[in-house]
């Protein structure tokens, strides 16, 4: 009885201690690939930092996933999506520069002109120091619900 709940505590462990979702690979990929001197976070397309499924809310963020931008670590995906959207000389802010330039230039595509990226988007953390997303907590809470289930159960069959 003791080994089923021992697994169970660790696989809770290694959960809690998972990093966020948040891919350092996209804001350095969008760098390189639009010469961008600004190194743009998460929130150039997600709702946070800690990105994730179901996070992508800015214009931008929808109009790359309608070009094919899967997510993960996908940057043959991004680039793809990134020349979709410079062919096309997509607008996502209406303000007359196209969205690839915007990012070129080092400005947000989701503002309004004259804002810098740093003015409406907060440092990008990963690893340890960055927030998990929200789906993170439930799956913590429902660990530990199972784990006091299961310690309970084997405290009645002794």
């Amino acid at each position: 009885m003791r080994t089923p709940l021992a697994a169970f505590v660790g696989a809770l462990l290694v959960t809690a201690a998972a990093p966020a979702f948040a891919s350092s690979a996209y804001p350095s990929a969008v760098k390189a690939k639009t010469a961008s001197p600004t190194t743009y976070s998460c929130t150039l397309c997600h709702s946070s930092n800690a990105g994730g499924g179901g996070t992508v809310t800015t214009l931008l963020g929808k109009k790359l996933m309608a070009r094919g931008l899967t997510g993960g670590a996908n940057t043959t995906a991004l680039n793809t999506a990134l020349d979709a959207v410079k062919g096309e000389k997509s607008d996502v802010d209406g303000d007359g520069v196209g969205d690839f330039d915007e990012l070129a230039a080092g400005t947000d595509p989701n503002a309004p002109p004259g804002v810098a990226p740093s003015e409406t988007q907060p440092e990008v953390e990963y690893g340890c120091n960055a927030a998990g997303s929200p789906t993170d907590a439930v799956a913590v809470a429902g660990l530990v619900a199972g784990a006091l289930v299961l310690v309970r159960r084997t405290r009645r069959r002794r």
